[in-house]
Parts: C-alpha cells; structure tokens; sequence
C-alpha cells in the first residue's frame, strides 16, 4: 500500500508522518531536492527547494517515481511526505492499485502561525509560499479531485499525534475499504 500525504505548507503533514513512527517506510519528497542543492552548495528554504523541484519536474515530472516504487517493492507499506506535482501524484494512483491519498488540512491563520514560528517568515512570504505550493504544483486539483481522507490539524500537537496513531492503526489493521472522501475525524 501506498499512503500519499498532500497538504499546504504548515498543515502538519511532517508531524502527522512522525507520529505515525514508520521510519523504514517513509518517503520524502524534499530529500533528493535537499541533497540536490547540498551537491550545488545552496542552502535549503523554500525558494531553493521550490525552484529546484520546479526544475527538477520540469525535466520530468516522473522523476522521484522510480525511486518511490523501489522504495515501496522494499516494503509492505510506503507513506509519501509531501508530493510537488500533482502529474506524479496521478501517475502513482494510476500504476499502484493499493494507493490512500490524505489531505491534512487546517486553516490559513494556523498554517501561519506555525511558519512564522519554525521559519520565521512573515505574512507576505507566507502568501508567496501559497501560491507557489498550489498554482504551479497543480495540487489544488488534488486537494480537491483525487483526496480518500482528510484529516483535520486545526487543534494542539496531542490532537494531531493521536490522530496519526489512529491512522496508521486504521491502515495498517485493513479497516480502509475504499471509500472516497471520509472525513477521518468523523
């Protein structure tokens, strides 16, 4: 099984993931973009990371695809931090049968608060951030079109760690039966 998780920057998707504790079956998209910009001496941020995967899936969009299936055959279960473009997102549900695309989601002020706090940006480099995360990627489509789940993190770090708990028993125990568009939290 493939667990993709989607969401705008602050939403919690990191957190959610480390709560889950799946190490050995964690894929992050940022990694090969980190190391790309550690072999070119660019320190990482948003705007480095950003033109780098805008580069990089210029190139080919289906460029970390490869990666992500050797990856999955590697284990019975792969969740994938943080997908960039929404053509790699619709390839993988396409090719991999077994794939749970979830959207965590909160509100802008939270999203906000939580970047100014961990990067220290302000409100104008906050609204850059969004419309670089969702116009150019194309994942306001898959927010909207290809979401299974959503998973609500407008609430304290315990609220979003006992739902990933929850989650990863959920998928993990066989209890996921298809259905599109369940709100988790209900």
């Amino acid at each position: 099984m493939l667990v993709i998780l989607v969401g705008k920057s602050g939403a919690g998707k990191s957190t959610f993931v480390e709560a889950m504790n799946c190490p050995g079956q964690l894929f992050v998209s940022s990694k090969a973009i980190i190391e790309e910009l550690q072999k070119r001496h660019i320190s990482a941020n948003h705007d480095s990371i950003h033109a780098c995967a805008k580069e990089m899936y210029g190139r080919n969009p289906y460029w970390q695809v490869e990666n992500i299936l050797e990856a999955l055959r590697k284990n019975s279960y792969l969740v994938y931090d943080g997908p960039r473009a929404a053509q790699e997102i619709k390839y993988l549900l396409e090719n991999i049968q077994d794939t749970l695309v979830v959207h965590i989601v909160a509100d802008d002020k939270a999203r906000y608060q939580r970047l100014e706090q961990r990067e220290g940006i302000t409100f104008d480099e906050w609204q850059r951030i969004e419309e670089d995360e969702t116009q150019e990627t194309g994942l306001e489509e898959v927010f909207h079109n290809l979401v299974d789940i959503i998973i609500e993190n407008n609430h304290s770090l315990q609220s979003i760690e006992k739902k990933a708990r929850k989650f990863r028993k959920f998928f993990l125990g066989g209890s996921y039966n298809g259905n599109r568009k369940k709100d988790f939290d209900s």
